[in-house]
């Protein structure tokens, strides 16, 4: 084909196209490579989520995209750098990217934070409260103390273990 086109004097549309063929691969290896880096982010940040849901920290989300971008950025570094692109260029990009993560990531890493000193303060005001052993009812929860732990209190009860987060146990009307 582009034999044809230079045999009419299209030297530079030859040229042209050759570039845009030799450059399809990499588009789509810079495709993949950030389908795979957001594929692995998203495995890694939703498992540790789910670790610390499980714990009742309130700042998981926070973890879920600490987790995530890292991981992202770094797979659209590789991508950038797979095309032939300048390093001035990509941090350019780069530094536009951090900005607008910044700026949208900032409000819920604030709210991750407040709601992890919140956690702090409730297990404090509940080891002032309770001792391990104490028997203790709500509407809710029945059971013994079994352990006072940094995010949540860990109860016998007679359904088995149950993890209660601090805040869910000290917000409800406990009685000992």
């Amino acid at each position: 084909f582009s034999a044809s086109i230079d045999s009419l004097g299209f030297l530079s549309t030859t040229l042209l196209i050759n570039k845009f063929i030799l450059f399809v691969p990499s588009a789509i290896t810079f495709v993949m490579i950030i389908l795979i880096g957001s594929f692995i982010g998203l495995f890694l940040s939703q498992f540790l989520y789910s670790i610390f849901m499980q714990t009742g920290l309130g700042f998981a989300k926070s973890i879920k995209t600490i987790t995530f971008l890292p991981i992202l950025f770094y797979s659209i570094y590789l991508g950038l750098n797979l095309l032939g692109l300048s390093d001035e260029l990509i941090t350019f990009l780069f530094k536009i990217l951090a900005v607008a993560v910044v700026i949208i990531a900032i409000i819920p890493t604030s709210i991750g934070t407040i709601s992890l000193i919140t956690e702090i303060v409730y297990h404090f005001k509940i080891k002032s409260a309770f001792i391990k052993g104490d028997k203790i009812s709500s509407k809710n929860i029945d059971g013994v103390i079994r352990e006072i732990k940094l995010f949540n209190v860990e109860l016998i009860s007679h359904s088995g273990r149950t993890i209660v987060p601090n805040k869910k146990f000290f917000n409800n009307v406990i009685t000992k």
